[in-house]
């Protein structure tokens, strides 16, 4: 596919539009990358067109179980605009004609002082 991350359940961490590609919060000042250059802005996070480490694959009967993970430490380029250390994990539960489910979970895994 020539563009993949354009399918699917896209994440967009952080989500929206940042105005000017840059916040603060909490006395944080946050500096993002120009990605609409139109505007000026950011525009959908950081993490819809990374790949994530497919964790947990399992197939039961007709259950299928897949958890896929993003952790921003192993992409500089997301850290340098969010410096925060954050796993996040997609669960996806497909099951017959029922309807699908998906769960997302964002962990700030940092354990310093």
């Amino acid at each position: 596919m020539k563009n993949p991350y354009l399918y699917g359940t896209p994440i967009l961490f952080p989500p929206n539009r940042i105005n000017n590609v840059c916040f603060t919060f909490n006395n944080r000042h946050y500096q993002f990358e120009i990605n609409e250059p139109e505007h000026g802005n950011h525009i959908h996070g950081l993490v819809y067109n990374k790949n994530w480490k497919v964790k947990k694959y399992e197939a039961n009967g007709d259950q299928v179980l897949l958890v896929t993970e993003f952790n921003a430490v192993l992409h500089p380029d997301v850290i340098k605009q969010f410096p925060h250390a954050l796993v996040i994990e997609m669960r996806f539960v497909l099951s017959g004609s029922k309807p699908h489910s998906l769960k997302i979970t964002v962990k700030n895994v940092f354990h310093g002082s």
